[in-house]
């Protein structure tokens, strides 16, 4: 039997349903179909990371900007990338084609890096979370393993 444990509006219950030797074989091929990356051997992943600034300023302060923009020339001057090792945790580098020598632009241009940062942060987060809860663990009486990922 399957024990689920839910809440709704903050009452816990219990479901209990048989499964049949069909259905767990259904979810054993199902299980095998994830792939698991760090266990075939990923040491780390990288990318380059290309914001469209054009959109993100056009959604951030309700203007357009065209592509020969001063602000979209200097945010494209800003080179990201992004490291995901086995485990899933992120390490975000950027280059700059040029460091500003005002303060109030190195600020800026401080302050975008840490908002990409944040959104990649949050990203990584989302892609090892997948990663790493795709899978449905059964025992061999059909009950789910106690610590395994969860859907």
């Amino acid at each position: 039997m399957l024990v689920t444990d839910f809440s709704l509006s903050g009452d816990c219950s219990v479901v209990r349903f048989q499964i049949t030797s069909a259905q767990q074989a259904i979810l054993q091929r199902t299980n095998q179909a994830y792939y698991n990356l760090p266990s075939q051997g990923l040491v780390e992943f990288q990318c380059v990371v290309v914001p469209d600034w054009s959109v993100t300023l056009k959604e951030e302060l309700h203007q357009d900007f065209p592509p020969d923009h001063p602000a979209i020339k200097a945010l494209n001057g800003i080179h990201f990338w992004l490291a995901l090792d086995e485990k899933g945790s992120a390490k975000l580098t950027h280059k700059l084609d040029e460091v500003p020598t005002d303060p109030k632009t190195l600020e800026g241009y401080n302050q975008t890096i840490s908002g990409v940062a944040e959104v990649l942060t949050g990203f990584s987060q989302s892609v090892t979370r997948i990663h790493g809860e795709a899978r449905i663990a059964l025992r061999e009486d059909g009950r789910e393993e106690e610590g395994r990922d969860r859907l």
